[in-house]
Protein backbone atom coordinates (compact mmCIF):
# COMPACT_ATOMS: atom_id res chain seq x y z
CA UNK A 1 0.00 0.00 0.00
CA UNK A 2 1.60 3.35 -1.20
CA UNK A 3 1.89 6.46 1.06
CA UNK A 4 -0.43 8.53 -1.22
CA UNK A 5 -3.38 6.00 -0.12
CA UNK A 6 -2.73 6.02 3.77
CA UNK A 7 -2.57 9.92 3.43
CA UNK A 8 -5.78 9.87 1.30
CA UNK A 9 -7.72 6.88 4.04
CA UNK A 10 -7.01 8.61 6.88
CA UNK A 11 -8.29 11.85 5.74
CA UNK A 12 -11.92 10.35 4.68
CA UNK A 13 -12.03 9.36 8.59
CA UNK A 14 -11.21 12.73 9.09
CA UNK A 15 -14.19 13.71 7.76
CA UNK A 16 -16.22 11.33 8.52
CA UNK A 17 -15.42 11.94 12.63
CA UNK A 18 -16.31 15.94 12.10
CA UNK A 19 -18.93 15.04 10.42
CA UNK A 20 -20.46 13.38 13.51
CA UNK A 21 -18.84 15.31 15.87
CA UNK A 22 -20.49 18.75 14.24
CA UNK A 23 -24.34 16.96 14.60
CA UNK A 24 -26.67 18.34 17.88
CA UNK A 25 -29.44 16.29 19.35
CA UNK A 26 -31.98 18.32 17.30
CA UNK A 27 -30.43 16.65 13.96
CA UNK A 28 -31.81 14.18 12.25
CA UNK A 29 -29.88 10.85 13.46
CA UNK A 30 -28.64 8.25 11.16
CA UNK A 31 -27.98 4.38 12.69
CA UNK A 32 -24.89 2.82 12.80
CA UNK A 33 -25.55 0.61 9.87
CA UNK A 34 -26.42 3.65 7.53
CA UNK A 35 -22.94 4.78 8.62
CA UNK A 36 -20.93 2.34 8.21
CA UNK A 37 -22.44 1.33 4.77
CA UNK A 38 -21.69 5.08 4.22
CA UNK A 39 -18.11 4.94 5.20
CA UNK A 40 -17.74 1.66 3.38
CA UNK A 41 -19.06 3.16 -0.27
CA UNK A 42 -16.50 6.23 0.37
CA UNK A 43 -13.59 3.83 1.43
CA UNK A 44 -13.90 1.52 -1.72
CA UNK A 45 -13.75 4.42 -4.00
CA UNK A 46 -10.54 5.29 -3.02
CA UNK A 47 -8.69 1.95 -2.08
CA UNK A 48 -9.36 -1.56 -1.42
CA UNK A 49 -7.43 -3.50 1.52
CA UNK A 50 -7.92 -1.41 4.56
CA UNK A 51 -11.40 -3.02 6.16
CA UNK A 52 -9.85 -3.54 9.43
CA UNK A 53 -8.15 0.13 9.90
CA UNK A 54 -11.86 1.80 8.60
CA UNK A 55 -13.67 -0.69 11.14
CA UNK A 56 -11.75 0.95 13.70
CA UNK A 57 -11.56 4.50 13.07
CA UNK A 58 -15.22 4.38 12.67
CA UNK A 59 -15.46 2.78 15.83
CA UNK A 60 -13.06 5.32 17.57
CA UNK A 61 -15.43 8.15 15.53
CA UNK A 62 -18.64 6.72 17.18
CA UNK A 63 -17.62 6.28 20.71
CA UNK A 64 -15.93 9.75 20.80
CA UNK A 65 -18.99 11.36 19.51
CA UNK A 66 -20.73 9.39 21.73
CA UNK A 67 -19.22 10.33 25.05
CA UNK A 68 -18.90 14.46 23.63
CA UNK A 69 -22.85 14.13 23.15
CA UNK A 70 -22.85 12.39 26.63
CA UNK A 71 -20.75 15.22 28.22
CA UNK A 72 -22.90 17.73 26.47
CA UNK A 73 -26.29 16.56 27.43
CA UNK A 74 -25.29 16.09 31.26
CA UNK A 75 -23.63 19.77 31.75
CA UNK A 76 -26.98 21.23 29.72
CA UNK A 77 -29.01 19.16 32.13
CA UNK A 78 -26.90 20.23 35.22
CA UNK A 79 -26.47 24.35 33.82
CA UNK A 80 -30.47 24.02 33.61
CA UNK A 81 -31.20 22.47 37.36
CA UNK A 82 -28.74 25.23 38.23
CA UNK A 83 -30.56 28.47 36.25
CA UNK A 84 -33.98 26.97 37.90
CA UNK A 85 -33.10 27.05 41.71
CA UNK A 86 -31.28 30.48 41.03
CA UNK A 87 -35.14 31.82 40.27
CA UNK A 88 -36.85 30.46 42.23
CA UNK A 89 -34.25 31.69 45.08
CA UNK A 90 -34.82 35.19 43.42
CA UNK A 91 -38.34 35.05 43.52
CA UNK A 92 -38.61 33.90 47.05
CA UNK A 93 -36.15 36.96 47.96
CA UNK A 94 -38.63 39.40 45.82
CA UNK A 95 -41.86 37.94 47.90
CA UNK A 96 -39.74 37.87 51.20
CA UNK A 97 -39.13 41.65 50.64
CA UNK A 98 -42.68 42.42 49.49
CA UNK A 99 -43.83 41.04 52.95
CA UNK A 100 -41.58 42.69 54.80
CA UNK A 101 -42.66 46.06 53.29
CA UNK A 102 -46.40 44.98 54.06
CA UNK A 103 -45.66 44.68 57.70
CA UNK A 104 -43.79 47.75 57.71
CA UNK A 105 -46.99 49.42 56.00
CA UNK A 106 -49.22 48.19 58.62
CA UNK A 107 -46.97 49.32 61.84
CA UNK A 108 -46.81 52.86 60.26
CA UNK A 109 -50.91 52.90 60.44
CA UNK A 110 -50.98 51.57 63.79
CA UNK A 111 -48.37 53.97 64.76
CA UNK A 112 -50.63 56.48 63.15
CA UNK A 113 -53.61 55.86 64.39
CA UNK A 114 -51.34 56.02 68.42
CA UNK A 115 -50.33 58.98 67.22
CA UNK A 116 -54.07 60.72 66.69
CA UNK A 117 -54.72 59.38 69.90
CA UNK A 118 -52.46 61.11 71.69
CA UNK A 119 -52.94 64.06 70.13
CA UNK A 120 -56.38 64.17 70.80
CA UNK A 121 -55.65 63.27 74.63
CA UNK A 122 -53.19 66.36 74.57
CA UNK A 123 -55.68 68.43 73.09
CA UNK A 124 -58.66 67.60 75.64
CA UNK A 125 -55.86 68.34 78.56
CA UNK A 126 -54.91 71.57 76.53
CA UNK A 127 -58.79 72.43 76.95
CA UNK A 128 -58.90 71.88 80.59
CA UNK A 129 -56.32 73.90 81.49
CA UNK A 130 -57.80 76.81 79.15
CA UNK A 131 -61.02 76.48 81.03
CA UNK A 132 -59.23 76.24 84.46
CA UNK A 133 -57.32 79.87 83.63
CA UNK A 134 -60.42 81.20 82.53
CA UNK A 135 -62.18 80.76 84.89
CA UNK A 136 -59.52 82.05 87.48
CA UNK A 137 -59.42 85.00 85.52
CA UNK A 138 -62.71 85.70 85.67
CA UNK A 139 -62.97 85.26 89.29
CA UNK A 140 -59.65 87.92 89.69
CA UNK A 141 -61.87 89.95 87.20
CA UNK A 142 -64.98 89.53 89.29
CA UNK A 143 -63.05 90.36 92.84
CA UNK A 144 -61.34 93.40 90.95
CA UNK A 145 -64.59 94.73 90.03
CA UNK A 146 -66.00 94.10 93.62
CA UNK A 147 -63.16 96.17 94.98
CA UNK A 148 -64.28 98.75 92.55
CA UNK A 149 -68.08 98.84 92.83
CA UNK A 150 -68.51 100.71 96.44
CA UNK A 151 -71.11 103.77 97.77
CA UNK A 152 -73.64 104.24 95.12
CA UNK A 153 -75.67 102.18 92.95
CA UNK A 154 -73.45 99.10 94.60
CA UNK A 155 -76.98 96.38 94.48
CA UNK A 156 -77.48 97.58 90.93
CA UNK A 157 -74.22 97.65 90.20
CA UNK A 158 -73.56 93.89 91.49
CA UNK A 159 -76.85 93.07 89.51
CA UNK A 160 -75.95 94.25 86.19
CA UNK A 161 -72.52 92.10 86.69
CA UNK A 162 -74.32 89.31 87.75
CA UNK A 163 -76.67 89.50 84.65
CA UNK A 164 -73.65 90.20 82.52
CA UNK A 165 -71.65 87.14 83.70
CA UNK A 166 -74.95 85.52 83.20
CA UNK A 167 -75.29 86.22 79.51
CA UNK A 168 -71.90 85.62 78.76
CA UNK A 169 -71.75 82.10 80.73
CA UNK A 170 -74.80 81.51 78.45
CA UNK A 171 -73.03 82.18 75.25
CA UNK A 172 -69.96 80.93 76.56
CA UNK A 173 -71.90 77.51 77.00
CA UNK A 174 -73.44 78.29 73.22
CA UNK A 175 -70.14 78.81 72.03
CA UNK A 176 -68.76 75.64 73.86
CA UNK A 177 -71.25 73.24 72.64
CA UNK A 178 -71.24 74.84 69.26
CA UNK A 179 -67.77 73.90 68.69
CA UNK A 180 -67.98 70.48 70.86
CA UNK A 181 -70.80 69.22 67.96
CA UNK A 182 -68.58 70.41 65.27
CA UNK A 183 -65.08 68.74 66.46
CA UNK A 184 -67.13 66.09 67.20
CA UNK A 185 -68.49 65.43 63.53
CA UNK A 186 -65.09 66.35 62.17
CA UNK A 187 -63.37 63.45 64.32
CA UNK A 188 -66.08 61.13 63.38
CA UNK A 189 -65.57 62.19 59.88
CA UNK A 190 -61.69 61.67 60.25
CA UNK A 191 -62.10 58.53 61.87
CA UNK A 192 -64.23 56.75 58.84
CA UNK A 193 -62.30 58.44 56.54
CA UNK A 194 -59.00 56.61 58.14
CA UNK A 195 -61.38 53.54 58.91
CA UNK A 196 -62.64 53.61 54.88
CA UNK A 197 -58.63 53.84 54.08
CA UNK A 198 -57.79 51.39 56.52
CA UNK A 199 -60.09 48.60 55.41
CA UNK A 200 -59.10 49.07 51.38
CA UNK A 201 -55.20 49.03 52.17
CA UNK A 202 -56.25 45.68 54.03
CA UNK A 203 -58.33 44.58 51.45
CA UNK A 204 -55.73 45.44 48.58
CA UNK A 205 -52.78 43.78 50.60
CA UNK A 206 -54.72 40.22 51.07
CA UNK A 207 -55.26 40.96 47.63
CA UNK A 208 -51.58 41.01 46.94
CA UNK A 209 -50.96 38.47 49.26
CA UNK A 210 -53.18 35.90 47.37
CA UNK A 211 -51.63 36.95 44.03
CA UNK A 212 -48.42 35.89 46.08
CA UNK A 213 -49.33 32.93 47.32
CA UNK A 214 -50.78 31.73 44.14
CA UNK A 215 -47.82 32.61 41.89
CA UNK A 216 -45.50 30.59 44.78
CA UNK A 217 -47.93 27.39 44.30
CA UNK A 218 -46.97 27.82 40.49
CA UNK A 219 -43.50 28.00 40.89
CA UNK A 220 -43.58 25.62 43.00
CA UNK A 221 -45.42 23.39 40.42
CA UNK A 222 -43.93 23.76 37.64
CA UNK A 223 -40.26 23.37 40.01
CA UNK A 224 -41.94 19.74 40.97
CA UNK A 225 -42.67 18.89 37.17
CA UNK A 226 -39.42 19.97 35.76
CA UNK A 227 -37.51 17.78 38.53
CA UNK A 228 -40.02 14.76 37.51
CA UNK A 229 -39.40 15.48 33.83
CA UNK A 230 -35.44 15.06 34.58
CA UNK A 231 -35.62 12.17 36.43
CA UNK A 232 -38.44 10.44 33.44
CA UNK A 233 -35.30 11.16 31.21
CA UNK A 234 -32.46 9.72 33.04
CA UNK A 235 -34.80 6.88 33.94
CA UNK A 236 -35.48 6.63 29.83
CA UNK A 237 -31.61 7.07 29.19
CA UNK A 238 -30.67 4.44 31.62
CA UNK A 239 -33.45 2.20 30.12
CA UNK A 240 -32.19 2.73 26.46
CA UNK A 241 -28.70 2.00 27.37
CA UNK A 242 -29.82 -1.60 29.64
CA UNK A 243 -31.55 -2.83 26.31
CA UNK A 244 -29.31 -1.17 23.57
CA UNK A 245 -26.34 -3.72 21.60
CA UNK A 246 -23.36 -2.37 24.13
CA UNK A 247 -21.09 -2.02 20.64
CA UNK A 248 -23.68 0.86 18.91
CA UNK A 249 -25.29 1.88 21.14
CA UNK A 250 -25.75 5.99 20.89
CA UNK A 251 -27.34 9.36 21.74
CA UNK A 252 -28.15 9.13 17.84
CA UNK A 253 -31.19 6.84 18.46
CA UNK A 254 -32.77 8.93 20.77
CA UNK A 255 -35.50 11.71 20.29
CA UNK A 256 -37.45 13.70 22.88
CA UNK A 257 -40.75 11.91 23.25
CA UNK A 258 -42.94 14.88 23.27
CA UNK A 259 -41.75 16.10 19.58
CA UNK A 260 -41.54 19.35 18.45
CA UNK A 261 -41.09 21.23 21.51
CA UNK A 262 -38.17 22.16 20.19
CA UNK A 263 -36.32 22.70 23.51
CA UNK A 264 -32.73 21.75 21.87
CA UNK A 265 -33.04 24.72 19.60
CA UNK A 266 -33.24 26.82 22.31
CA UNK A 267 -30.16 28.44 24.46
CA UNK A 268 -30.67 26.64 27.66
CA UNK A 269 -31.31 30.31 29.64
CA UNK A 270 -33.99 30.41 27.29
CA UNK A 271 -36.03 27.54 28.27
CA UNK A 272 -38.94 28.55 30.74
CA UNK A 273 -41.39 26.11 32.95
CA UNK A 274 -43.84 26.68 30.20
CA UNK A 275 -41.50 25.15 27.50
CA UNK A 276 -40.77 22.55 29.79
CA UNK A 277 -43.95 19.91 29.47
CA UNK A 278 -44.30 16.63 30.84
CA UNK A 279 -42.70 14.18 28.41
CA UNK A 280 -45.14 11.18 27.45
CA UNK A 281 -44.39 8.02 29.16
Amino acid sequence: MSTIILKKHRDQFDLLERMLNSTTLTTQRVTHRHILKAGEGVMKENFIDVDGEKAAAVREALIAADKRHGRELKAACYKLEKELEEERTRALQRQQRQLTWDCTKIAWIDHFRKFTKEKEEALAQQWEEAERLKTIAVQEACEKLQHKVRGQFIIEREKAVAEALTRARLREQETIARTQRECAKQAKEEAEKVAEQHAKEIEKREKRYDSLITKYQKELQHKARVEQDFMDLQTDYKRFMDYTDSQFHSDYMMRLRCHGLGLSNKRVSLITYEDVKKFDG
